[in-house]
């Protein structure tokens, strides 16, 4: 009996491994996966179109919604959201935008019934119709819902933005309003109910130029934005009704250009903010550096780091890990001649501390960005972003996706290899009786 079923268990073997290495799945070369992490790098991109993307968030289903903006050139858009699977295949997608008018996106987000709120800013046409802000929320197959439009009083615009659901199932916005023309910024923060209807709205007026680009909920309720005051880097804290505690500003010596101010709430109760920060070199040189703040629960500075090199350096979005460390994206300068940038990806401890950084990107006239940076369920990273391509006068633009694992990497192990280690990993387990043969396989 012994004899015939070790027999049967070697054809079994012979079998599956033969199926196995005959098995060939259709994946472009920049997909990986194993057991532990699925990797890829895909680029998104339609025929006589420039592409982009903005944001991204994992999905309660391990997959990925994606925000970003498709059309013929950049001042011709329509707002683009995308549901991918967790290999990077698109599984459907909708354009949200009107004839005469140009649509950018800013923010995508899972909602809490599980379908998604796009959010992005309307322009028109039309010179004497002012900008507007643009909530749309859609059900889980991305089929729209409702939509507000959100506009300044009189003849002002609206700048970018951004865009949270509330614990309470309604909407917080952050924006800024400005006359045409004019220098001067107003911050706008709105309140909506889950329809998307206005609750409450504030206008802030502290110097020439505030400027909100963030805003998170707090733990308490209340709000936490970031954005510009007055040329620094600026920290505004509300209660929940957005009536002002406290804002700090930011400043660093020897440098005289500060741009940026995206916000989240850190595990401690305070505050981590990122922004560039620039020092002028000569009349065409410029030296711009990334810069990571972490405050207390009042915003007062505990550290800071600045990473980058010689020449412009961006980072646009940082979020804490599991591991209460940080993650942070932007472009990173190459060479202004054969290889402008690539996307930057930088890993950092709790305290700032740099423990690893990643490039990516294709060598020559390409120049890729990093626009928004999630940590996946696995503990690896799913990254936003664009890649365009300089050729002659002209370019061309596509969007621009990447999982990694949790170091930052695109594994080298291919979905044959992997369906390979499954099918050994299989054999292993219903031969744990029969020693040799488990030995047979790890050959």
């Amino acid at each position: 009996m012994r004899k015939i079923t070790i027999a049967i268990m070697l054809s079994m073997l012979f079998i599956i491994s033969t199926f196995a290495g005959a098995l060939h799945v259709k994946t472009n070369d920049d997909t990986q996966v194993n057991n532990e992490n699925v990797t890829w790098m895909k680029t998104y991109a339609k025929e006589d179109s420039v592409v982009y993307l903005t944001s991204t968030q994992q999905t309660d289903d391990g997959g990925y919604v994606v925000i970003g903006d498709i059309g013929k050139s950049l001042s011709d858009t329509d707002i683009w959201l995308v549901k991918i699977d967790e290999n990077g295949n698109k599984l459907w997608d909708k354009t949200f935008g009107e004839e005469d008018t140009e649509e950018h996106s800013l923010v995508v987000q899972q909602t809490s019934d599980g379908g998604y709120f796009v959010f992005g800013r309307i322009f028109f046409q039309e010179e004497y119709i002012p900008a507007r802000l643009w909530l749309i929320k859609t059900d889980i197959n991305g089929i729209e819902e409702w939509s507000k439009t959100y506009e300044a009083e009189g003849d002002s615009e609206v700048s970018d933005g951004y865009c949270q659901q509330t614990r309470d199932g309604g909407y917080i916005i952050a924006t800024n309003i400005y006359e045409s023309g004019e220098e001067a910024r107003d911050a706008w923060l709105i309140k909506t109910d889950e329809n998307g209807d206005i609750v409450w709205d504030k206008i802030f007026d502290k110097s020439k130029e505030d400027t909100f680009y963030s805003v998170r909920q707090t733990s308490d309720d209340g709000y936490i934005l970031g954005g510009m005051n007055d040329g620094y880097i600026w920290l505004f804290k509300t209660d929940s009704n957005g009536n002002e505690i406290w804002d700090k500003t930011f400043s660093y010596p020897n440098y005289d250009r500060f741009l940026g101010g995206y916000v989240q709430q850190t595990s401690d109760g305070g505050y981590v903010v990122i922004g560039c920060i620039g020092k002028y070199i000569s009349e065409i040189s410029v030296d711009v550096d990334c810069w990571l703040i972490k405050t207390d629960s009042n915003g007062n500075k505990i550290w800071d780091k600045i990473f980058g090199g010689d020449g412009p350096d961006s980072a646009l979005y940082v979020q804490q890990t599991d591991d209460n460390g940080y993650i942070i994206t932007g472009c990173k300068y190459i060479s202004l001649l054969n290889n402008p940038g690539d996307l930057w990806l930088i890993k950092t401890d709790s305290n700032g501390n740099k423990i690893w950084e990643r490039t990516y990107g294709e060598s020559g006239m390409y120049m890729e960005t990093g626009t928004c940076v999630q940590q996946t369920h696995d503990g690896g990273y799913i990254v936003a972003g664009d890649e365009l391509h300089i050729e002659g006068d002209t370019g061309t633009m596509k969007g621009l996706l990447i999982k990694t694992n949790e170091n930052g990497k695109i594994r080298s192990i291919s979905k044959q290899r992997y369906t390979n280690l499954l099918l050994v990993s299989f054999l292993k387990k219903i031969m744990q009786p029969f020693p040799l043969l488990t030995r047979l396989l790890e050959i």
